[in-house]
């Protein structure tokens, strides 16, 4: 090929038959016949053809000539459309010899001869009007080109584009004109996980707990309201977990609900769940507590019977239970709820006094139909047990010695505690820390090598004996075998899971004559998993579908709901202190009562008390959602009575315990945010690095829309009545969550409302798990869902390309 610049080359001979002949001869003549004039012209004529002799004409180049031509791999014979002259050119497209190349093949005329150029061809773009079909999941679309993109170029696009459910970016290549797509780095922001071993349920609590586990309580299935807990799990270093109820007693005490409300809560003794009230087949307004750690509970001295021969000599005031036995034995028994059968230590914390040598007291356990007695006589700790239904004094009984004699001093104060062994039916005392062995445990004695634990549970006849006492069991005598009470196998169960081995049902103190005991505190050991009742009728009414939040100093926040008279707007706050005309009363007792504040008070971390706020000014509501956040507690739609609601307010609270300020003040952050008006809907908070409270909110799933139209109108509804699965993420610094973005219009799991959704630390900083809920195809679902979110999602921004 050749550039234009070379189209004339040396002249060519012209072949004979193209050659002009021109003749002079007549006009010579004619010339030379003349005069001077004449014969000068003919001298010039002939001087010029001297100079100048006969050339050709120019050559055209017609349509039958060819050329070979190559573009590129590309070889083709081309030739003229037309008869062209000598010098001229003609242009055709580099695409008629090669598809993948633009530009123009240049074919030139010199003297009836061919020539052509190449140099204009180049490997053709991709244009903004070419498409290509690109399939993400299960939704294909078009794409074009935002801007022309060269051969062997790239543009970056965001996956988003084709399905808005995935993330990350995908790469359009351009090669000789014709695109191409790399979708690998298009990661789905949804993913199913493994099926939950749990029923098809919705309106069920869930929360988070430190480590990425969640926790799901009760809900409503098809059979109706569930009595059940599950805690998922992560499994490390993967994006799995994994669904269990890994305590010793999975059955909660409380009747099965749905529509309770929960909140959680890092407390002294390690995490806590409160759950408050719920629809058990009629509305709760009981409280509960689920302690993830073992954890120490008081019992109240006030819940208490009298035992013993002379129990009127027994008083109880706020700090103290004291008895002042004379002749007979002054007692009292507690006895434990079934939610604390599950116990595995009893701590009371006593002094003793009286003559010596002391006889001092009696602790006694009753464990399922066992009673097992510890006492102080002569200044000796002793054990005996299983008596049945024999009271704890009955002189007959030669217990085991415990310890050495000199143990318990008059007046000193001891804690004395009882661990229950259930795995191998044996319990431990210890005094003030130091563990107690029996006198004749050695190597191989009872309890073991190491001969501190003491059985409960040995058959009649076997075990050791101290000081010429009796076998250990004389449970036997009154027509009981200690084998066979205690044994696993006679625990019976209590609804669907078997009452753990051992259930501690009883405690009783009790003070020997001529002694006096005084009794400090009563607590409970509780095992892992441990649900406590707080209180069984809390001064606000009964109630579902309400919001319950924790707040930064301790306290509980309870709005709205459904109650008995209907739907609710009330506010109250829990905070752990007791205010109350009597300064006496037992702090379990005070729960049932309204706080009131004009009254001194005095902490109460466990049962605390509520304190009716002024009623919210929004509408009466139910199935809200409510969570705390960097700028204060933030409301977000609900069912009302005229319909569905999209408004969002903020409460804040300021000020001294009990002032106007600690009430709060509400704030409307937008009468109507951008998310069509919804009930059942979920919701997460995002914590970034260096804040305390969430400053992201996403809002997932629900049910609701506009009110249908009075009368038939052309245009349809903008958002319809139904169930909904779009994403919509808000920010405090956009206006306090005034101001919402949809993340994504629709999710790859059916529409539904009444879900849990809760953050998933453990797979990403803005990750969270979708499980459960009503859809709309009116049916209880079980599935879970992970969702992985984007950088951009702190600032509730799609992805950008940078």
């Amino acid at each position: 090929s050749s550039s234009p610049a070379d189209l004339s080359h040396e002249p060519r001979p012209v072949p004979q038959q193209q050659q002009l002949h021109v003749s002079c001869r007549p006009m010579t003549r004619s010339l030379a016949a003349g005069g001077p004039a004449q014969r000068l012209a003919l001298h010039v004529l002939l001087g010029l053809a001297l100079l100048f002799p006969e050339a050709p004409a120019p050559v055209p180049c017609t349509s039958a000539l060819k050329i070979t031509i190559q573009v590129g791999d590309r070889i083709r014979d081309m030739g003229l459309t037309q008869t062209i002259d000598h010098g001229d050119a003609e242009e055709r497209v580099c695409e008629t010899v090669n598809i993948g190349y633009q530009g123009m093949i240049i074919l030139g005329c010199d003297e009836g001869f061919l020539n052509q150029t190449t140099e204009l061809c180049e490997p053709k773009d991709c244009a903004t009007y070419d498409a290509l079909s690109v399939s993400l999941g299960s939704v294909t679309g078009t794409i074009f080109p935002a801007e022309i993109i060269k051969h062997s170029s790239s543009e970056e696009r965001l996956c988003r584009i084709i399905n808005p459910l995935y993330r990350g970016q995908m790469t359009l290549f351009c090669i000789y004109g014709k695109l191409s797509i790399d979708i690998s780095e298009c990661v789905t922001q949804w993913d199913p996980m493994e099926r939950p071993p749990w029923v098809p349920r919705s309106r069920h609590a869930v929360l988070g707990l430190r480590g990425g586990a969640v926790l799901s309580i009760a809900g409503l299935g098809a059979a109706g309201p569930l009595r059940e807990v599950w805690q998922w799990t992560p499994e490390l270093g993967t994006l799995t977990g994994r669904w269990e109820q890994p305590w010793e007693r999975p059955l909660p005490p409380w009747t099965g609900r749905y529509g309770a409300a929960v909140a959680w809560q890092l407390k002294e003794q390690g995490e806590q769940v409160v759950l408050a009230g719920g629809n058990d087949g009629q509305n709760k307004h009981d409280v509960w507590r689920w302690l993830r750690d073992p954890s120490k509970l008081v019992v109240p001295l006030v819940d208490r019977e009298t035992t013993g021969t002379q129990p009127e000599d027994c008083d109880l005031d706020l700090k103290s239970l004291r008895c002042n036995s004379t002749f007979g034995v002054s007692g009292r028994r507690w006895r434990l709820p079934y939610d604390q059968w599950p116990s595995t230590d009893v701590f009371v914390d006593l002094t003793v006094s009286g003559e010596e040598p002391l006889n001092g007291t009696i602790i006694a356990l009753q464990l399922d139909d066992c009673r097992q007695v510890f006492q102080v006589k002569a200044g000796q700790w002793s054990t005996y047990g299983c008596t049945g239904a024999d009271p704890p004094w009955v002189e007959y009984h030669r217990p085991l010695l415990l310890g050495e004699v000199g143990e318990v001093q008059p007046g000193e104060p001891y804690v004395v505690r009882l661990s229950i062994d259930r795995a191998r039916a044996e319990v431990v005392l210890s005094v003030n820390g130091a563990v107690l062995r029996p006198r004749s445990a050695g190597p191989g004695g009872p309890g073991g090598p190491d001969g501190v634990i003491i059985d409960v549970c040995q058959p009649s006849g076997g075990g050791g004996s101290g000081g010429g006492a009796e076998p250990f069991g004389i449970g036997a005598e009154s027509g009981s075998s200690a084998a066979g009470v205690c044994s696993s196998g006679a625990m019976g169960a209590q609804g669907q899971y078997a009452r753990p081995p051992l259930a501690l049902k009883v405690v009783e103190v009790a003070a020997w004559p001529a002694s006096t005991l005084e009794v400090r505190q009563l607590s409970l050991m509780a095992p892992a998993g441990f649900w406590q009742r707080l209180v069984d009728d809390a001064p606000w009414p009964a109630r579902a579908s309400h919001a319950l939040v924790a707040l930064p100093d301790g306290g509980l926040l309870l709005l709205g709901g459904l109650g008995s008279e209907g739907l609710l707007n009330d506010v109250w706050r829990w905070s752990p202190q007791m205010c109350t005309l009597l300064p006496d009363i037992d702090p379990a007792v005070a729960a049932r009562y309204e706080l009131e504040c004009s009254f001194a008070c005095q902490p109460s971390p466990q049962y605390g008390q509520w304190k009716q706020l002024p009623d919210a000014p929004w509408a009466p509501r139910q199935e809200h959602a409510a969570i705390w956040t960097s700028v204060g507690l933030i409301v977000m739609g609900g069912r009302t009575a005229t319909g569905f609601e999209n408004d969002v307010w903020r409460w804040t609270s300021a000020g001294a315990f009990c002032s106007l300020a600690w009430q709060g003040q509400w704030e409307l952050s937008t009468p109507a945010a951008a998310w069509p008006p919804r009930h059942g809907h979920s919701i997460v908070g995002f914590t970034p690095s260096g804040s305390k409270y969430p400053e992201t909110v996403l809002l997932v799933g629900g049910f609701g829309g506009e009110p249908e139209h009075e009368q038939v109108e052309r245009e349809p509804l903008e958002f319809p009545i139904k169930s909904r699965g779009d994403m919509w993420c808000g920010n405090q610094a956009l206006g306090n969550f005034s101001t919402w973005t949809q993340l994504a219009p629709f999710g790859p799991y059916t529409d539904r409302s009444q879900a849990g959704a809760v953050a998933a630390p453990s797979m990403g900083p803005f990750s969270l798990l979708f499980f459960g809920g009503y859809d709309t195809s009116s049916r209880f679902v079980v599935d879970l869902w992970r969702w992985t979110g984007e950088n951009a999602t702190a600032d509730c921004k799609v992805e950008e390309i940078l």
